[in-house]
């Protein structure tokens, strides 16, 4: 059997100068063993922790993390989702937790959501031991794909804790352009330096977009550009519209020595779901009353099950034009940004690739609730509204097809995951 060391690299492990060790043995002897630090109790791990999946973990302080086959909000929604919440649950069983190995050695296939949200989760893990004077020890294997490799040394864990002599090389980090960005402040809404942030992270992202693009040989035009801004806006005002846990991230990448020159995005929170806002709103509210006729039909029609309840069906009409917590009256258009988004980088991606039809694969996940979209079913205008009730009729008195909009059962993420992949490549070029 092949032996694993070489994968076996990295750690987080930090060297001490001899100043850093007399200084922190000066701290030591000054406090007397008093730990006065503000000790930090991350919400988003609060979030996360699942007590049912709790009764299962044993309760140990060095844990090992074996990363799915298939680790990808996009593919494999459940088990990626699930393995997330495990590791989280792991800080709130009642045992101080001292190492993790992370283990991807088996990782064929991965996406941007679903390692960007398990990196963050382990650093929030990595801040509360901190925050008590402990040490968190990583380890773990990398995969056997150079390209998975370099993307979770440049994007994911390796990133997201600073395990800075893991890091890639200036000469390796030629061919990738990277985006991230988080809001974790907490801050009021009508907060000055929020809203700054806010629109520092709106022009950011569009133009890491745009440059995307344009090592690709491409551009956006600069309707495309005020658009963009637009739909990106909107998605994080809701995002602070919705919850009082104004904890946000969008993070991007491209591999331009991949073959498939393949750019991922994503933009998650943690809080309300889609489904809870909807359900929050009083009886007399306007885009209550829109939306109660559906309930009513899917309910009197029996539909409701395990597989297709309530909540699932409210996420898949906030997705529709129009609908919107912040809708008073039918002159109101707030509640598009999210699938105007998503229809913008389909038909961006048709517009690089040169094909009637996007392989464009991207996917909203809100709660318990993973929402598919590859094309098969568009949005388009009905009755001056724009609907994607993803069946033939595009009808939401219908049932989806549940090959596109899934119940993960009990597996439950708090707050909502957008995930988006679109190759730049024009592969009928290169065929040529």
């Amino acid at each position: 059997m092949k032996k694993l060391t070489e994968n076996l690299v990295f750690l987080n492990l930090k060297h001490q100068t001899n100043s850093e060790q007399e200084n922190k043995k000066h701290k030591k002897d000054k406090n007397k063993g008093k730990d006065k630090r503000v000790k930090y109790i991350s919400k988003s791990l609060n979030l996360l922790n699942d007590k049912l999946l709790a009764k299962s973990i044993k309760s140990k302080p060095y844990r090992n993390i074996n990363v799915p086959t298939v680790f990808s909000i996009i593919e494999n929604p459940k088990e990626t989702l699930k393995l997330i919440k495990q590791v989280a649950t792991y800080s709130r069983i009642g045992v101080k937790v001292k190492g993790l190995s992370i283990n991807h050695f088996n990782t064929t296939s991965i996406d941007i959501a679903a390692e960007s949200v398990l990196g963050l989760t382990i650093k929030e893990m990595d801040k509360e031991i901190k925050s008590r004077n402990r040490k968190l020890k990583i380890t773990g294997h990398y995969p056997k794909d150079p390209y998975i490799k370099r993307f979770i040394k440049a994007i994911g864990i390796i990133k997201n804790l600073e395990i800075k002599h893991e890091y890639l090389s200036k000469e390796e980090e030629q061919d990738l352009k990277t985006f991230n960005m988080r809001n974790s402040q907490f801050q009021q809404k009508d907060n000055i330096d929020q809203s700054d942030y806010k629109e520092k992270t709106v022009t950011e992202f569009v133009d890491y977009i745009n440059s995307c693009l344009v090592v690709n040989g491409r551009e956006l035009t600069s309707d495309a550009i005020s658009l963009l801004a637009d739909y990106t806006g909107e998605i994080i005002g809701n995002v602070e519209d919705h919850t009082d846990l104004n904890d946000w991230s969008i993070v991007g990448y491209l591999d331009n020595n991949h073959e498939a020159h393949a750019c991922e995005i994503t933009i998650f929170n943690f809080g309300n779901t889609m489904s809870s806002t909807l359900k929050s709103l009083p009886v007399d509210h306007y885009t209550k009353k829109t939306i109660s006729p559906y309930i009513e039909l899917h309910s009197k029609s029996g539909w409701f099950s395990k597989d297709w309840n309530e909540d699932d069906l409210l996420t898949l009409i906030a997705l529709q034009g129009d609908i919107s917590s912040k809708n008073t009256d039918e002159n109101m258009d707030r509640g598009q940004g999210t699938v105007e988004m998503i229809e913008f980088f389909q038909r961006m991606h048709r517009e690089c690739i040169k094909a009637d039809k996007s392989c464009a694969r991207m996917a909203i996940l809100s709660g318990s609730t993973h929402i598919l979209f590859d094309g098969t079913y568009e949005m388009s205008l009905n009755n001056d509204r724009k609907i994607i009730a993803f069946n033939k009729d595009n009808d939401l008195n219908n049932m989806p097809d549940n090959k596109y909009v899934t119940n993960l059962d009990n597996i439950f993420f708090p707050g909502t995951i957008i995930s988006i992949r679109f190759p730049l490549q024009d592969t009928q070029t290169q065929e040529a």
